[in-house]
């Protein structure tokens, strides 16, 4: 997936405005950053950073990251099902990082 791409499925998949994406250069590894704040990743998860890694050479998609701090209302107890359901809802199988 290309920048317009990645942008076009966050606002789409997440309801997130597209002036909420901010985009960073990674000087050291020559990547692209897009990240936003999401309050909908998991049902009981609270708000999460959402990070999506574009490539140095490809400008395409090759790692999204997910976190959440200790005041987003995650429960640590409750990480292994968490997990889980990110599993279940995110099918990585079906996305062409690289082509």
């Amino acid at each position: 997936m290309a920048e317009a791409q990645v942008r076009q499925a966050i606002t789409s998949d997440f309801k997130t405005l597209a002036e909420e994406i901010t985009k960073q250069k990674n000087d050291v590894e020559q990547t692209t950053a897009l990240s936003f704040d999401a309050d909908n990743v998991l049902p009981v998860g609270g708000k999460a950073k959402v990070t999506y890694i574009l490539g140095y050479q490809t400008q395409k998609l090759i790692q999204v990251n997910l976190t959440w701090s200790l005041g987003s209302g995650l429960l640590v107890e409750k990480l292994p099902s968490h997990t889980g359901q990110l599993q279940k809802q995110l099918d990585f199988t079906q996305l062409q990082f690289i082509n």
